[in-house]
């Protein structure tokens, strides 16, 4: 509804406007049609109540969206790099998981690799950006870089990886530290360390010209459409039940594990066959399971 409503009411020409605001509102045009035209009518709306347009604000936008998507790409202007510091890491490492102490000693201590990788890579990203005349709070996922180079929005993930990485492995560490789930924490810590790693050969492969993401073959597959599966423990067994079934075709790792059986021909023959694998010698006894 605001769409349309905002498409119905007239523009406001440039000509109608203060001077101030023209030779800005000229280049929001050049490179945000749709923005700048948002910016008249508000332009417009301030000079009628009185409330002029903040024009310093103006200026900041337009220059954001300049740096986005430059009227003529090839023109671009290296930016300042902006910082990223340890004390930047450490707000981020600690505000992702506010509930929780000792982060960030607990990463230092344990990990102290973490901390001058990510800042030396962090630094390269954004200066990689900053070299093509953007920062990263510019680039939008449809932000068009250098032609024959990787997409700008690659760099922002890039630093989100490393920095969130950061983030999962501290918290992980601090568990372990408090003795939390010592089982599941384990767990997380290996995945973590493993997920890190790949983000920091991720981060070097992209500033060495490669793609951010490797292609990766389809997993394999067993079943079909037609295919059922009983599951007797594990990811995939409902919370409070016994056993689950599953429907369709299912990755070869998941078919492949102990406590997933099948594929059967129906739900029926599924469920007769986790009600045997779950049946305990007791129920047998009192005759709850058929024995085969």
């Amino acid at each position: 509804m605001a769409h349309g409503s905002m498409s119905s009411t007239p523009d406001v020409p440039l000509a109608d406007l203060p001077e101030r605001y023209r030779p800005l509102l000229t280049r929001f045009d050049a490179v945000r049609p749709d923005c700048a035209r948002v910016a008249r009518l508000a332009v417009a709306r301030g000079e009628r109540t009185g409330k002029p347009y903040d024009l310093a604000f103006l200026r900041t936008l337009v220059e954001r969206a300049e740096r986005q998507t430059p009227a003529d790409p090839s023109r671009r202007s290296p930016v300042e790099p902006e910082p990223y510091t340890e004390a930047d890491l450490r707000r981020h490492v600690e505000g992702t998981f506010r509930r929780s102490e000792g982060l960030w000693d607990a990463l230092r201590e344990a990990e102290p690799h973490v901390v001058p990788a990510v800042l030396e890579l962090v630094a390269r990203l954004v200066g990689r950006l900053a070299s093509w005349g953007l920062h990263g709070r510019d680039v939008r996922a449809s932000t068009r870089g250098p032609e024959g180079e990787q997409p700008p929005s690659d760099y922002g993930r890039a630093v989100g990886r490393l920095t969130t990485g950061a983030a999962r492995l501290a918290k992980d560490l601090a568990d372990r530290d408090a003795g939390r789930d010592p089982e599941g924490t384990a767990r997380r810590l290996a995945r973590d360390q493993a997920a890190f790693a790949s983000a920091v050969e991720a981060a070097r492969r992209l500033l060495s010209g490669g793609p951010l993401v490797l292609p990766t073959p389809p997993p394999e597959r067993v079943g079909d459409y037609r295919s059922w599966w009983a599951v007797t423990g594990g990811p995939g067994t409902p919370r409070g039940k016994r056993f689950g079934i599953k429907h369709g075709s299912v990755s070869k790792r998941f078919a492949d594990r102990d406590n997933v059986l099948g594929p059967f021909p129906t739900k029926r023959a599924a469920t007769d066959a986790a009600k045997r694998a779950v049946a305990t010698p007791e129920d047998r006894r009192v005759g709850l399971f058929a024995v085969r």
